[in-house]
């Protein structure tokens, strides 16, 4: 018998999915990565390409997570798995 998350994983890859699946997995695990401060203050939007898009509460906040850049992009690369998130913006 198949693991149901094989079987899923299995229809990701077969139907190309796979690759946005795990860039999602950036928006998901945004508050995991940055704890439940920053996470409440700088909300994840969404991914585009290797580009993680934010919004933030202030522009102080912006500037928090501006200076803590190196290390979320590194905490978060860690907990998706691959270094696939490059860059954080806001919008």
């Amino acid at each position: 018998m198949v693991k149901l998350s094989q079987s899923i994983a299995g229809l990701l890859q077969q139907f190309g999915l796979e690759e946005g699946v795990r860039l999602q997995r950036a928006v998901l695990l945004w508050e995991k990565a940055v704890g439940p401060v920053v996470a409440e203050n700088c909300r994840a939007l969404e991914m585009k390409g290797s580009t993680l898009f934010l919004r933030a509460k202030s522009a102080a906040w912006r500037t928090e997570v501006a200076l803590q850049k190196e290390s979320i992009l590194k905490a978060l690369n860690e907990l998706i798995g691959t270094s696939m998130v490059k860059e954080i913006r806001f919008r």
